[in-house]
């Protein structure tokens, strides 16, 4: 067993994506300092939430976390790249989990997100999980 299979706090996730009849690897990452961040996607965001899929086995105890979007593009987009939200539901999805937040800033936050999304490659954002 490599070093890398040896690690108790791994850095990057694995996802496994169906988009268009089409399976799809998507990887999301975290800073490998912070090992209580949680890597994580976006797939679902309407006014006043955001639902994320994580792999299984991820602690989501905390109910408040912080979303850090990864991929915006725009550096103009840095006021997006992070915002508090709280846990609301949390179901199986295949091999993942898909979990419901609010947002606690507001309704217009969802709106503003997006668009990020609907622009964004297989409409799904790479993002870190930050307990708070």
């Amino acid at each position: 067993m490599d070093q890398a299979n040896k690690r108790m706090h791994t850095r990057t996730q694995y996802f496994l994506i169906k988009d268009d009849k089409q399976a799809i690897p998507i990887y999301a990452f975290r800073d490998p300092t912070d090992l209580s961040a949680i890597p994580a996607l976006v797939v679902d965001i309407g006014d006043g939430g955001i639902q994320i899929l994580t792999t299984r086995g991820v602690d989501l105890s905390q109910q408040t976390f912080d979303l850090e979007l990864v991929d915006a593009g725009e550096p103009s987009d840095t006021e997006l790249r992070r915002e508090q939200i709280q846990m609301v539901w949390s179901r199986e999805d295949g091999t993942n989990i898909r979990t419901g937040f609010a947002f606690t800033q507001g309704l217009d936050v969802g709106a503003r997100w997006v668009q990020i999304l609907e622009s964004a490659p297989h409409r799904l954002l790479r993002c870190i999980l930050h307990p708070v």
